[in-house]
């Protein structure tokens, strides 16, 4: 078995059977069962003939259909891995005019188009990730002023061991948007955008929740989680699994797990990470991104784990979250990524509350006396589904408390 299917199987060995790779997983819903017969007071029976059978249709339906999209989901996890492990290029597909149609775009394309060689793009990549401990004075100081590699440049006259953009003195206005749009499709937006970005003038920036333990989650799998989204769309798994700081990174997140639920501030900068596929998994005209790889709070974990009030409760993940937050914002600064795609960072599987994150950004960023401030040009709130209305709300009301107690002041 050659090295790359082996990774495959292996990943995949505990859902692996007969007639497919994906087998039932306590995250995906059972079959439905059939809807039962009953009686009303006036004796008709219910549940059969042709209504009967909707019915039952319409309750099979949703989970098998939720099934069939996973399973799409790990094939293109599979196919994505493929590329990545093996360091080939590929070929963008081509849609025709035929494929309109949503249902018909979703599936395999028509035809091939331009070739992209991955290998040395992987490869700068895989030796150009660099970690950042727990400790790092660089990320933990960064309430203290300039940045420790800016400082140390000016004081000793040589060049600082972390690259910094020509433009990391410069100061913006920020700009902020909310989108419901997935964290990918806004980034390619902003790369086709902003010709700064292309230019390498300045980075684009993405935040992943990354898992504390098993590099890109359960993607091979379908998993939809954010971390499981950008490793089926990017060379991004290689730099996780297979780069030395990738190594020190989960190492660190192992060694010191005590299942809390906290976690560490450790993380993990991936340069130049290419986006080789759409959301719908067609081989797009690859783009680069930075993205950072860092672990959040859990909050259920911690809920589980301490017998502590609602106040307590609230004070001790918020803090927490506000530091690793803080260090995200550092570093990417530090490293000169300028457009950021943020989002509810911590929300959903790892059990956050969106109005929480959504302040803890705006106090990070824009509220009184933000120690970003106006650092980034543009940042890019990410957030699909149910959570973007309580987290744009709770970020825009966090704001208007600042602005409102400079106000007071001034009058």
């Amino acid at each position: 078995m050659r090295l790359i299917d082996r990774i495959l199987f292996d990943h995949n060995r505990p859902l692996i059977e007969q007639h497919g790779y994906i087998k039932h997983h306590p995250s995906l819903p059972m079959k439905a069962k059939s809807a039962k017969i009953t009686k009303s007071r006036r004796g008709h029976r219910r549940g059969r003939g042709s209504s009967g059978g909707a019915l039952k249709n319409r309750q099979r339906s949703g989970p098998e259909a939720l099934r069939e999209h996973r399973e799409r989901l790990a094939q293109i996890a599979q196919d994505t891995f493929r590329t990545v492990l093996t360091s080939r290029g590929y070929s963008e597909d081509v849609l025709t005019d035929s494929d309109d149609d949503a249902d018909a775009r979703s599936e395999s394309p028509t035809s091939q188009g331009t070739f992209h060689d991955l290998t040395e793009r992987i490869m700068n990549t895989r030796s150009a990730t660099s970690f950042y401990p727990h400790y790092s004075p660089l990320l933990a100081g960064w309430e203290k002023g300039p940045s420790l590699s800016v400082r140390d440049a000016t004081a000793t006259g040589s060049e600082s061991s972390v690259p910094i953009c020509s433009s990391s003195s410069q100061v913006f206005t920020t700009q902020f948007e909310f989108t419901t749009s997935s964290t990918l499709e806004a980034a390619r937006k902003a790369w086709q955008s902003y010709p700064p970005i292309q230019s390498n003038e300045y980075g684009l920036g993405i935040l992943n929740p990354a898992s504390p333990k098993r590099p890109g989650g359960a993607s091979l799998n379908g998993g939809v989680t954010l971390e499981e989204c950008l490793v089926r769309q990017s060379t991004l798994y290689d730099s996780l699994q297979n780069s030395s700081a990738g190594a020190q990174f989960y190492a660190e997140h192992r060694s010191k797990s005590d299942g809390s639920g906290l976690h560490d501030h450790a993380m993990l900068y991936s340069p130049d990470v290419v986006v080789i596929k759409d959301d719908r998994g067609h081989r797009i005209a690859p783009y680069t991104t930075n993205i950072i790889s860092s672990v959040p709070v859990h909050a259920g974990t911690v809920r589980a784990k301490f017998s502590i009030d609602n106040s307590e409760f609230n004070e001790g993940v918020h803090s927490v979250m506000h530091e690793r937050m803080a260090r995200v914002l550092r570093l990417f600064e530090e490293r000169g990524d300028r457009i950021l795609i943020l989002g509810a960072f911590g929300v959903g599987q790892f059990c956050n509350s969106p109005d929480m994150i959504g302040e803890i950004w705006a106090d990070l960023l824009c509220g009184r006396g933000a120690k970003f401030q106006n650092v980034f040009d543009r940042i890019v709130f990410a957030v699909p589904g149910k959570h973007r209305l309580v987290f744009e709300k709770a970020f825009n009301s966090k704001v208007l408390e600042a602005e409102l107690e400079v106000w007071t002041e001034d009058s």
